[in-house]
């Protein structure tokens, strides 16, 4: 928590029009994001044109490594950390040409795979900046901050997370661990830590002795927005811990003064994070007016913040509010919110973790590319001497020489610029090979996530019918429901088996069916407990358009014998068979059960499931055929 310098944009502006080429990539490279962002727009053509000269017209890795710097922070402004990360391996493995243009490009990486939740690369890079430090200057290792501490706390390891903070910390030069504000934020560190651990006795220890240090500095320090803030803070994390022990009346006035100074100091992070608190604080005081002004306070922060925590906490504060104000379905409607959005984010995840790869190379290896830089460095370094001594002796050599030496110049110099237009055509050529496997790699996953979107929704809905079954007396009423449930679940199987099968397009007849008679007989278990049901049935694919009506057609057949076939405690069968005629290209459904059989005359063609059946045997090009011998026999043959 430390204040920028002061940034003068026009300032800033004026000197990059006055400087030359080189002192332009200069200037802007030592800007940081925010700052970058501030100007980008104004010198984004002149930078553009710059970058062209360097490449076509120049060998400068010194210029190029600066631009990858410049085009890193640009897409991290974008939130392209997938594509920042490329750019800065790309600068490690063909720009940097020195421990120090190295280590610039590894701290930006850190925070680049933190941000897409990738922590096993940034732990990577934490390790070996660690085995590089013996060979920092002291500038170096005063600007070098690990962040090992944050990736043990994100990756739940609290022991070490802690263990690390304190590591990290007696790693700073001493006068920076005589800093208030320094120690101010390692004691309120360790307390996020323990807290994030449940262990409330040592946060609250620490977050007291960070709030002692803050207070006592605020008092007499100019800066008293940022103390305020700090302290306020620190509040907003006591009340954490206070409410983690269920004492929420305690925890509302600190959780109030948070709000009060982040607001004030423009972190609106902070301040929604303490909104949320604070409403699940008045709901569990059934104080549920005040919880729904906290609430609807948060949402127009949360709309102005990248960081997607404080609006899962928001939707699932309002689902808790409806629930504990009775409103069931309102809570039923943010809870499926809440659960949608997070597998949305999980997913987000998914897919930057598999972009992340794409673009990631051995980071140990890394380590032994630098210490070989550095010998080089060195050498050609020992070699200009040496040629600056023998210089005086080839005079006259270079008098005879120099026509061959032009010829050999000048034939180079096309060599290079024909590389760097091949290299910058190849870079084209793999970020588009890229672009489309990642446009086929999220086409799939598209599919993949609507069938699981549609089987998710299948399933609430059988749920909610289940539970409006449970609420009525009419048995009558109650058996619709329950058929309704049964076809409703025959269609959110389809859709479970497409999305747990690479194949996209067909599902197995054997195991759809199998799955949904054992979802029959287990709904009918307690009615007709001795009546089982036999599957007999070829290995075939079907479609998806073939095995929603084929499944509704076996789900109403098979409940009518459950129903109608046996008498009460009466043991039965019911035989269900599948087979594929391959000469006449033709499948065939038979129904069969060894009941008491049935009356053609009294068959209820009207009823919804016999209506049903006729509609969907229609669909497939069929006719339902029923014959009665030793108990009921339906069966439908249909083209393949």
């Amino acid at each position: 928590m430390v204040f920028q310098q002061t940034f003068s944009k026009d300032s800033f502006i004026k000197a990059f029009n006055d400087a030359d080429i080189k002192q332009k990539v200069i200037l802007t490279s030592k800007l940081n994001n925010e700052q970058l962002q501030s100007v980008y727009a104004e010198i984004q053509d002149t930078l553009l044109d710059v970058k062209q000269k360097v490449y076509n017209k120049t060998t400068s890795n010194e210029a190029k490594y600066l631009f990858d710097i410049i085009d890193a922070r640009v897409e991290e402004n974008n939130h392209q950390y997938h594509k920042s990360i490329f750019v800065l391996e790309n600068g490690l493995r063909f720009h940097a040409q020195s421990l120090s243009d190295s280590l610039n490009i590894f701290k930006m990486l850190s925070p680049s795979y933190m941000k897409l939740r990738n922590y096993n690369k940034a732990f990577e890079i934490q390790e070996i900046l660690e085995r590089i430090r013996p060979r920092m200057n002291d500038e170096q290792k005063t600007t070098f901050v690990s962040s090992k501490s944050f990736i043990y706390l994100q990756l739940g390891l609290y022991n070490e997370s802690v263990r690390e903070l304190r590591k990290e910390f007696n790693q700073k030069p001493a006068a920076q661990r005589k800093d208030t504000n320094v120690i101010g934020n390692f004691y309120n560190d360790m307390g996020v830590h323990f807290n994030r651990a449940n262990n409330l006795d040592s946060a609250v220890f620490y977050f007291n002795k960070a709030k002692g240090y803050v207070d006592a500095k605020g008092k007499y320090d100019p800066n008293k927005t940022y103390y305020d803030f700090f302290s306020g803070l620190i509040d907003g994390n006591i009340a954490s811990a206070l409410a983690k022990r269920g004492k929420y009346k305690e925890a509302i006035p600190p959780l109030k003064k948070d709000i009060y100074y982040s607001l004030k100091a423009k972190n609106l992070l902070s301040a929604s994070n303490s909104y949320n608190l604070i409403a699940e604080c008045y709901l569990e005081l059934k104080d549920y007016k005040m919880a729904r002004k906290y609430i609807d306070s948060c949402k127009p922060l949360i709309a102005e913040i990248e960081e997607l925590s404080p609006t899962l906490s928001n939707m699932l504060v309002e689902a808790k509010y409806y629930k504990y104000t009775g409103n069931l379905n309102k809570a039923a409607e943010f809870y499926d919110k809440y659960i949608h959005f997070k597998d949305s984010i999980t997913k987000t995840d998914n897919e930057n973790k598999l972009i992340n790869q794409q673009v990631s190379f051995e980071l140990y290896q890394k380590e032994g590319l630098l210490t070989e830089k550095e010998k080089i460095i060195q050498k050609n370094k020992l070699t200009a001497e040496h040629q600056k001594t023998q210089r005086s002796y080839l005079l006259l050599g270079i008098v005879v020489l120099v026509f061959v030496i032009l010829l050999l110049v000048i034939n180079t110099q096309m060599n290079k610029r024909r590389q760097a237009e091949l290299f910058i055509k190849n870079k084209h050529i793999i970020q588009q090979k890229t672009a489309i496997e990642n446009a086929l790699k999220e086409k799939e996953f598209l599919i993949k996530e609507i069938h699981h979107r549609v089987k998710n929704n299948l399933q609430i809905i059988s749920s909610m019918l289940n539970l409006q079954a449970e609420t009525i007396d009419n048995t009558e009423a109650k058996e619709v429901l329950q058929e309704s449930r049964l076809r409703i679940n025959s269609m959110a199987l389809i859709h479970q088996l497409l999305y747990s099968k690479n194949n996209m397009l067909n599902v197995s007849i054997s195991d759809y069916l199998s799955t949904l008679l054992s979802q029959i007989e287990s709904s009918y278990n307690s009615v007709s407990s001795n009546v089982v049901t036999d599957l007999k049935c070829d290995s075939i694919n079907i479609d998806l358009d073939t095995a929603i009506p084929l499944g509704l057609i076996v789900n109403e057949l098979v409940t009518n014998s459950y129903k109608h076939a046996f008498k009460k405690s009466e043991a039965g069968v019911i035989n269900v068979l599948f087979t594929k005629d391959e000469a006449n290209s033709t499948y065939t459904l038979s129904v069969r059960d060894n009941g008491k059989g049935f009356d053609p005359s009294k068959i209820k063609t009207h009823s919804l499931g016999m209506e049903l059946i006729q509609m969907l045997a229609e669909q497939l090009n069929s006719k339902l055929v029923f014959t009665n011998d030793k108990g009921t026999t339906a069966s439908i043959t249909f083209p393949a």
